[in-house]
């Protein structure tokens, strides 16, 4: 049986740092760090390719930029030249469901295993203040890409992510 592959653009990267009032990037979200962890167990190979680097280098957010990079650096094995048709493009809900066990942590469960976490590590008066800042930033990576890139010729921003990518190699950790 062939491994699966699997290729998170970047808008799915940055789909937890989305508002998640919206269900529908609730969902997303949720469905992207089930993925996420399938990579980090193994269960599935992450590839990435140049213009993903890119396109995250020029993420406005340095932790949300260096936190994707960090993420893609471990846990991808190889850098895709080009689409090709072991690459299966599904949305992240379907691909959990074709993963089979269908589970995926509650929101509740995830909120309490989070706030332990943060109380943990930061105590009390600072988990206030991270969750408070948190609230504050409305930032959506989709909307911001198309902002930034929208405009640009697909042939420049090819050229461009080729020099970006000939600048910093892909190197796996």
């Amino acid at each position: 049986m062939n491994e699966l592959k699997v290729y998170l653009d970047n808008c799915c990267f940055n789909r937890p740092y989305d508002d998640q009032t919206q269900i529908r990037i609730s969902l997303e979200t949720q469905a992207k760090l089930y993925i996420q962890d399938l990579v980090r167990m193994g269960k599935v190979k992450l590839v990435t390719s140049y213009i993903l680097w890119y396109e995250n280098s020029q993420n406005p957010y340095e932790t949300k930029r260096k936190a994707i990079s960090e993420f893609m650096r471990k846990n991808s094995d190889r850098l895709l030249k080009y689409y090709t048709d072991e690459i299966k493009v599904l949305n992240p809900i379907d691909f959990i469901r074709r993963m089979g066990d269908g589970h995926m942590t509650s929101d509740i469960e995830i909120m309490n295993r989070g706030i332990n976490c943060l109380l943990e590590k930061l105590g009390v008066i600072e988990t206030e203040r991270f969750i408070s800042v948190i609230n504050r930033e409305k930032f959506d990576y989709t909307k911001w890409q198309r902002q930034r890139f929208d405009n640009v010729d697909s042939e420049e921003f090819n050229e461009v992510a080729i020099n970006y990518s000939k600048e910093n190699p892909f190197q796996k950790k």
